[in-house]
């Protein structure tokens, strides 16, 4: 305890020591005043032993940017002693005092002359984690953090400079022959709100494919700018894109089992040397489309569209009436059930969930089949691949979660024919046969 105040309050034999600790903020290390184990209070009447309480009234509060660090005589002799004090801000004022301690503990404190100084505001340091990568054939991206420090001052403003000389002097070293794609920089101010940008991102465009290119950014307050640039990692890359593929692909049978597949160097490396070639075969084909190795419909592969049919039907050569199509919850006004492709499209595309169409019409014995193929709408909730299924009611009241995709024995007489059925028919599902993963999060 180097400093303290204490006053006593109330009578005998109820006195209270109140003590203020000038220099210490015992409480807030845990610390509480106790008593020494020898200590014997004597009580002068009633034969009754008196006792001592204490307690913390009000804590200590520390004061902003309170720190403390022991310096460590280990030299009786020296007279002179110095200490760093690190991790300040820039521009903040700290008032600073030393106590000396030996057996008994710390002495009063000496405060330092003069009472109160700031470090002075400086420049910058460096922009941490300069990242960069590829953005595109003629671009790279330059990812980077703010400064460790802002030198006491606000960072204003960002400067990335790049060069295909790692020592940024093609300027210098070459002013004649240098081209305006060698080298450049770009300054940008340092958004004020929020976090700002950090991390920052920047594209470095106009750049040659394949040459190497070096990557360095600067900040920048009231001072200048940081002495030192932030480098990147990797230190240099080039833009650069996938290879053009071969001009020209020739096959030729060699055997019965064999066939001989020839072909020209890529005409584009695409800004790095190319390694390898694949070379890939199949009995399908490689185009989007209908693909299939039998006649079976479930079988097709590859199609960019989900197709599905609706089939009308009676036993005898006596249908006729309406129905009705739903689809994502919404359902048509009446469609007869001769309709033609034109108006089977027109009330299918009335529903908003169902996008564009294709529709063909075929007539087969005691009925129809419409055949509709869905442009637009890939996939239902936006997923790529199979859709929900149309569905089909001929009762005039049902609401569209009632519709089913096969009407034998469900309500409904709004169609006529001996026997007369409608069924829904998923014939194609859009992008079978391309795997498909997905990223949860």
């Amino acid at each position: 305890i180097r400093s303290v105040r204490v006053w006593r309050s109330g009578e005998n034999p109820d006195y209270k020591w109140t003590v203020t600790f000038v220099s210490e903020y015992p409480s807030v290390s845990g610390l509480v005043l106790t008593l020494k184990d020898s200590t014997t209070l004597i009580h002068t009447t009633g034969g009754v032993t008196p006792t001592l309480q204490i307690n913390v009234v009000s804590p200590g509060v520390l004061p902003v940017g309170y720190n403390t660090q022991v310096v460590y005589v280990n030299d009786h002799s020296q007279i002179q002693y110095t200490h760093i004090l690190t991790g300040l801000t820039a521009g903040q004022l700290y008032n600073v005092q030393v106590s000396a301690a030996n057996q008994l503990g710390y002495g009063h404190p000496q405060t330092s002359i003069p009472r109160e100084l700031a470090p002075p505001v400086q420049k910058p340091s460096s922009p941490n984690n300069v990242i960069l990568s590829v953005a595109s054939s003629h671009s790279l991206e330059v990812i980077f953090s703010k400064p460790e420090s802002d030198g006491g001052d606000t960072v204003t403003l960002y400067r990335i400079e790049w060069d295909i000389d790692p020592d940024f002097g093609s300027l210098e070293s070459s002013p004649d022959v240098a081209l305006a794609s060698d080298f450049g920089s770009y300054s940008f101010v340092a958004p004020k709100n929020g976090p700002g940008c950090d991390p920052c991102t920047h594209q470095v465009t106009g750049l040659i494919k394949g040459q190497n290119y070096f990557i360095r950014v600067y900040a920048y307050n009231s001072q200048g700018y940081s002495v030192d640039p932030g480098l990147s990692t990797p230190q240099f890359l080039s833009p650069k894109t996938t290879p053009d593929p071969p001009g020209v692909v020739d096959i030729s049978p060699q055997s019965d089992t064999e066939i001989q597949v020839s072909f020209p160097h890529s005409g584009d490396d695409g800004g790095a040397p190319v390694t390898k070639y694949k070379v890939e075969w199949n009995a399908m084909g490689f185009f989007p489309g209908m693909s299939s190795t039998n006649s079976d419909h479930a079988a097709l592969l590859y199609s960019p569209h989900n197709v599905q049919t609706i089939t009308v039907s009676a036993e005898e050569d006596d249908l006729g009436g309406v129905f009705r199509l739903a689809f994502g919850g919404h359902s048509t006004e009446d469609i007869s059930a001769k309709s033609t492709a034109n108006d089977m499209k027109l009330a299918l595309e009335s529903l908003p969930a169902v996008g564009s169409t294709i529709v063909s019409r075929e007539s087969i014995p005691n009925g129809i089949t419409w055949a509709i193929t869905f442009l637009t709408n890939r996939g239902y909730l936006s997923k790529y691949g199979p859709i929900e299924s149309l569905k089909v009611s001929t009762d005039s009241a049902a609401l569209p979660q009632m519709f089913v995709t096969d009407t034998l024995g469900a309500l409904g007489s709004s169609l006529v024919g001996t026997g007369a059925r409608l069924v829904v028919g998923d014939e194609v599902s859009a992008l079978k046969g391309f795997e498909q993963q997905t990223l949860d999060a």
